[in-house]
Formats: structure tokens, C-alpha cells, sequence
């Protein structure tokens, strides 16, 4: 067998010779991973003001709601606070989620 690469004889089996692997750069790669996660980073930063805006528009325009009944219906929500007002470090926000927790801990 004769061509690219050392003559060899064989009278069993066929050599072939392999395909150079194409070269990728690498540059090229990096670029478009970084264009995609800024298209992702830029895609959520965009929901999330589409979602607090509309949030803020219905608190502003209450869909009919009376600020004393929405302050009514987000503290019906809430536990009741401790005699001693909220724990030292808490915030409202805290003490809306996991306020039963520290109640109940307390009893």
C-alpha cells in the first residue's frame, strides 16, 4: 500500500487513514456564550420590572380597593405581633412570613 504515510504490506486488512479534526476557535465559542447569557440576563432583568411594575400599578390604582381595606386584608395575613412589638432584628417583611414559626416556638 503505497500514499500519505509509511508504505506498508498487508494482505489481510485495508489501512485508512484518519480525517484531520477541523479546528474551532475558540474565540468565536466564548463570544457566543457570553452574547447568549446576556440575551438571558437581559430577558429576566426585563420580566421581573414588567412584573414589579404591573404590581405597583395595581397597588396604586387599588382596583377598587380602599387603602384601609387592603392594609386590613395584608394584615389579616400576618400574625399577630408579640406584646413586646417585633423581635429584635425582624422585619415586618420577616415577621409576615415566619412570625407563626416564632410564635409557636414561644408556646
Amino acid at each position: 500500500m503505497q500514499g500519505e504515510g509509511p508504505d506498508q504490506i498487508t494482505p489481510w486488512f485495508r489501512i485508512a487513514a484518519q480525517e484531520p479534526v477541523p479546528e474551532i476557535d475558540q474565540l468565536q465559542v466564548y463570544l457566543q456564550s457570553f452574547a447568549l447569557g446576556l440575551f438571558f440576563v437581559g430577558l429576566i432583568l426585563t420580566l421581573h420590572n414588567r412584573f414589579s411594575n404591573e404590581r405597583e400599578l395595581i397597588m396604586q390604582n387599588n382596583l377598587g380597593v380602599d387603602k384601609t381595606d387592603l392594609a386590613t386584608e395584608i394584615a389579616a395575613e400576618m400574625p399577630p405581633l408579640p406584646e413586646g412589638g417585633l423581635p429584635a432584628g425582624w422585619t415586618m417583611e420577616q415577621w409576615k412570613w415566619y412570625g407563626h414559626e416564632y410564635l409557636e416556638e414561644l408556646q
